[in-house]
C-alpha cells in the first residue's frame, strides 16, 4: 500500500462497499460517463478519465441498481492513467468524490448500503 493509499484510507469515517454501476458528472460545461466501483455514505471512485481536477465541485448522477441519486461532491483526489512503458501495475483511472450534498435518494443510497453492508469490500494488503 502507497502512502497515498493509506492517506485515503485514514481519512475514511465509512465503510466503502463494492459496486459496479452507471454514474455521470458535471462541473461547468463538461460531462464525464463513468462507473462507480466502489461507494459509501460520503463518498465514491469513479473510473473514468481523471479530467476533472481536484478540489473541483461536481454535480453527481449515479443510478444504482434501479434507483436514481442526485448529490453534490467535491473531487478529493485522483488516479492518473500510466504509460504504457511503466512496468508498475497502476490503480485504475479515475477519481474519488466526496458526497457533499444529496439532492435526491437519500434513502436509496441508505437502502443499498443496509443491503449491502453485510459484506464490506476488503482493505488491500500492504
Amino acid at each position: 500500500m502507497s502512502i497515498a493509499d493509506a492517506e485515503k484510507s485514514e481519512r475514511r469515517k465509512e465503510p466503502r462497499f463494492k459496486v459496479n454501476c452507471r454514474c455521470w458528472i458535471e462541473q461547468d460545461s463538461l460531462t464525464l460517463f463513468g462507473t462507480v466501483t466502489n461507494i459509501s455514505q460520503e463518498g465514491l471512485f469513479l473510473r473514468t478519465l481523471p479530467i476533472v481536477g481536484v478540489g473541483c465541485h461536481v454535480e453527481v448522477r449515479l443510478s444504482l441498481d434501479s434507483d436514481v441519486i442526485i448529490a453534490s461532491g467535491q473531487v478529493k483526489w485522483q488516479n492518473k492513467p500510466v504509460s504504457s512503458s511503466s512496468k508498475a501495475p497502476s490503480d485504475p483511472p479515475g477519481i474519488g468524490i466526496k458526497l457533499t450534498s444529496l439532492v435526491e435518494g437519500q434513502e436509496n443510497l441508505e437502502r443499498f448500503i443496509r443491503h449491502v453492508s453485510i459484506i464490506p469490500e476488503p482493505e488491500p494488503e500492504s
